[in-house]
């Protein structure tokens, strides 16, 4: 099956042919994506940067030892990924407060809010 790319009037192409080897007969060519083309890629969200969300992560990692669970366990139960709690627990995640809130039930945390002037 080969692939068949329509070029615009101006762009370059998005994938060239090379050879891989031997002679230029077609099972010896393959399609490769050209550096630079293509989709712009998205920027992700940056990180919270508060002090009181990286005091929060510190906390959950020993939570989450006192109760002798794994990141992986612990994510099964809040059905997640090992990668968003390991994210977490370092301060590189954008939770949502609904994600939070299944967090502190399952390690059984407490949070106290408090407003200073």
């Amino acid at each position: 099956m080969t692939r068949r790319r329509i070029i615009q009037e101006g762009k370059e192409p998005e994938y060239r042919s090379i050879t891989i080897a031997g002679p230029t007969k077609y099972y010896n060519k393959k399609l490769v994506k050209v550096p630079g083309t293509g989709a712009a890629r998205i920027e992700t969200l940056p990180t919270i940067s508060a002090q009181w969300f990286h005091d929060l992560c510190e906390e959950i990692a020993p939570a989450r030892r006192s109760k002798y669970l794994t990141q992986s366990q612990l994510a099964h139960f809040l059905k997640t990924s090992q990668a968003m709690i390991s994210k977490l627990e370092t301060g590189k995640a954008n939770p949502t407060a609904e994600f939070l809130d299944r967090l502190f039930k399952v390690l059984g945390l407490d949070v106290e809010i408090r407003f200073r002037d």
